[in-house]
C-alpha cells in the first residue's frame, strides 16, 4: 500500500513593520488633506455667506425638499424671519402666497431636473402676514454631479410695481387729456368756421357795394367821395387779407386741414401781372412801381393757380408794404436748365437782420418796425410751396434788401404762348342761395348790373321750388344754411336729371383745405372762399357758363 504524500500548509504572510507604518502614514496624510479641504470649503462657504450678506438683494438656498438652508441678511430684513427660524426649519412654501405655493414647488422640481427656468414673479408673504411683489432668479446647486438644491436671488418689486401703477395712471390721464384735446380741436375748428363765415360775409357785402360805387354802377359819385371810397376799399381788402392770413395759419397748424393743390396748366406771367395790379392798387402805388422781368415767351406752369396767386401776393405785399418806399421791387421769371420756371421776387428795401432772417418763415416772424400785416405771409408761402413739392429760398441783409426764389414745374403739354390770352363770355340765369339778406341783395344787384338774370332764395327748399318753376344755368350756394345745408342742397340738385348741365358753386368762409373735399363730394363744380372779390366772382361765373357741365 502506497502512502499518499502529505499536504504542506502555506505559511501566512505577515506584513512587516515597515509596510504597516507606510499605510498608517498614508492614512494620516489623507485625513490631513481631507481636513484641509473641509476647512477650505468651510472658509469658502463663509466667504460666500459674508459676500451674500453685503448684497442689496435677497439671496437664499433651499434643498431638494424645499427647506431653506441659507438666507442672507437682506432676506431677514425683507421678510421679518430670522436665522433661528431657518435653523428651526423654514420651508420655502411659508414665504409664498397661497396662490403661488403649487407653482413654487413645480418650479423647484423643474430646476432639480435640469430644465432651464425663466425669471418668475411671486407674491412674497412676510412673517407678519403682509405681502410684497418679488421677482426670483433661480438656478440649481450641483455637488458631485447631483442636483441637491436651488440657489436664488429675489428682487423686491414694490417700487417697480408702484412705478408701473403710476405710469398706467399717467397713461390714462394722458389718454383722457388727448380725448379732451381732440374735443377742443373740433370745437376750435367749428368756432373758426363760424367766425370766418361771420367775418367774411359782411366783408364781401361791404367790399362789393364799395366796388359798385367806384365803378359807377349805382350812379355818379363826386371825386371827394371816390377818394374816400378808395380808402375804404383798401382797408376792407386789408382786413380781408388779415382774416385770410389768420385762417390760413389755423390750417397750417392742423395737418388734416392743410390744403392739397389742384394743379392746372396756366400762364405764370399773366398771373403775376394780375397780382402786381392788385397789390399796387391796394398799396396806393402806380403800376410802374413793380417791374416784371420775364422772357418774351415761356411755357405754362403746372401748379394750383389760386395757391400760387397767394404766394405771389404775399411776396409782393412784403416788397411793397414792408420793404420801404425805395424798395424798387422786381419780379424775375425765367426758364432754367432743368425744365422749371424760376421766380425771383427782389427788393432793395431795409432787409432783415440775422435774427429775423433765421425765423422769417416762422409764423409771426416779421421784422421789427413792420406794424402792418399779420406776420404770417412767408409762413403761408412756404406751406403752399411745400404742398407743391417745391422749396423756397430767402437771402436778405440788413440795409441791402431781400430776395426770395422758388421754382414751379413746366406743364407737361409743352404749350408755348404769349402772355395775355383771354376769352369772352356771355350772361345766363343765376340762382343765389344765401341766408344772409344783405349778401343775397348785394349779389343780386352786382350780378344784375352785369346783365345776368338773378333770383335769390334763403333756404334749400325755397331754392328747389324756384328751380322747378325755372331752371338755372349756375347756382351759388352758401355752405352754412338753416335746415338743409348747402351740401345737402347740392346733392339734391345732382339727383335730379333735369339739372345735369347746371353749374354748382359753394360759397363759404372756411379754409380751402377744409371745404375742397366737401365740395367735390357734394357734386359741386367748384367753390368760393369769402370774402369774394367782385372781379373774381364775375370771372368764375364767366368761365362756368362758358364751360357748361
Amino acid at each position: 500500500m502506497t502512502e499518499k504524500p502529505k499536504k504542506t500548509k502555506k505559511r501566512k504572510k505577515h506584513r512587516t513593520r515597515p509596510d504597516l507604518l507606510k499605510e498608517i502614514s498614508q492614512l494620516e496624510a489623507a485625513q490631513i488633506a481631507l481636513g484641509r479641504s473641509q476647512e477650505e470649503l468651510r472658509q469658502s462657504e463663509a466667504r460666500y455667506h459674508e459676500l451674500a450678506d453685503l448684497l442689496p438683494e435677497s439671496v437664499f438656498e433651499i434643498d431638494a425638499s424645499g427647506m431653506v438652508t441659507f438666507a442672507n441678511q437682506r432676506v431677514f430684513e425683507v421678510t421679518g424671519y430670522t436665522q433661528e427660524d431657518v435653523d428651526a426649519g423654514l420651508h420655502i412654501g411659508q414665504l409664498a402666497a397661497d396662490e403661488d405655493k403649487a407653482r413654487v414647488m413645480e418650479n423647484l422640481v423643474r430646476i432639480l431636473s435640469g430644465e432651464p427656468q425663466d425669471d418668475e414673479e411671486y407674491t412674497v408673504v412676510r412673517k407678519d402676514g403682509s405681502t410684497l411683489p418679488g421677482l426670483v432668479l433661480a438656478g440649481p446647486i450641483e455637488r458631485d454631479g447631483e442636483m441637491v438644491g436651488v440657489r436664488a436671488i429675489a428682487l423686491d418689486m414694490t417700487e417697480r410695481k408702484e412705478a408701473e401703477r403710476q405710469l398706467a395712471r399717467r397713461a390714462d390721464e394722458l389718454e383722457q387729456a388727448n380725448r379732451e384735446l381732440a374735443r377742443l380741436h373740433i370745437a376750435k375748428d367749428e368756432f373758426m368756421a363760424a367766425v370766418s363765415h361771420q367775418l367774411r360775409t359782411p366783408l364781401v357785402t361791404g367790399m362789393g357795394y364799395v366796388d359798385l360805387l367806384l365803378e359807377g354802377s349805382l350812379g355818379e359819385v363826386s371825386e371827394e367821395v371816390r377818394r374816400a371810397m378808395e380808402i375804404a376799399a383798401r382797408n376792407l381788402r386789408r382786413l380781408a387779407n388779415l382774416v385770410d392770413d389768420v385762417l390760413s395759419y389755423h390750417s397750417l397748424l392742423r395737418e388734416d386741414l392743410r390744403e392739397t393743390p389742384s394743379p392746372a396748366s396756366f400762364d405764370l406771367v399773366d398771373l403775376c401781372r394780375e397780382c402786381v395790379a392788385e397789390q399796387v392798387i391796394r398799396t396806393g402805388r402806380s403800376m410802374d412801381t413793380v417791374r416784371i422781368e420775364a422772357q418774351d415767351e415761356l411755357p405754362r406752369v403746372w401748379a394750383d393757380p389760386e395757391m400760387i396767386r397767394r404766394v405771389l401776393s404775399n411776396l409782393l405785399e412784403n416788397a411793397l408794404r414792408h420793404a420801404g418806399e425805395s424798395a424798387d421791387p422786381r419780379v424775375g421769371i425765367q426758364l432754367v436748365d432743368d425744365g422749371e420756371i424760376e421766380v425771383t421776387v427782389r427788393d432793395q428795401g431795409r432787409g432783415m437782420s440775422r435774427r429775423i432772417r433765421e425765423r422769417a418763415f416762422e409764423p409771426f416772424g416779421k421784422a421789427q418796425g413792420n406794424a402792418d400785416g399779420s406776420g404770417l405771409g412767408l409762413a403761408i408761402v412756404r406751406s403752399i410751396l411745400e404742398a407743391h413739392g417745391q422749396e423756397v429760398a430767402l437771402d436778405s441783409e440788413e440795409g441791402q434788401g431781400t430776395c426770395v426764389v422758388f421754382r414751379l414745374p413746366v406743364a407737361g403739354d409743352g404749350e408755348w404762348l404769349a402772355a395775355g390770352e383771354q376769352a369772352g363770355g356771355e350772361a345766363g340765369r343765376i340762382l343765389v342761395l344765401e341766408d344772409d339778406r344783405d349778401m343775397a341783395e348785394f349779389l343780386k344787384l352786382a350780378l344784375g348790373t352785369k346783365g345776368y338774370r338773378v333770383r335769390t332764395a334763403r333756404s334749400g327748399d325755397e331754392a328747389l321750388a324756384l328751380l322747378e318753376d325755372e331752371p338755372a344755368d349756375l347756382i351759388l350756394v352758401d355752405l352754412l344754411l338753416p335746415g338743409m345745408s348747402g351740401e345737402e342742397f347740392c346733392r339734391a340738385v345732382r339727383k335730379r336729371g333735369s339739372f345735369e348741365t347746371t353749374r354748382l358753386y359753394l360759397m363759404t368762409g372756411r379754409s380751402e383745405g377744409a371745404v375742397r373735399a366737401r365740395a367735390e363730394a357734394a357734386g359741386c363744380d367748384g367753390y368760393l372762399i369769402k370774402p369774394i372779390a367782385l372781379a373774381d366772382l364775375l370771372e368764375l361765373i364767366r368761365k362756368g357758363l362758358e364751360g357748361g357741365r
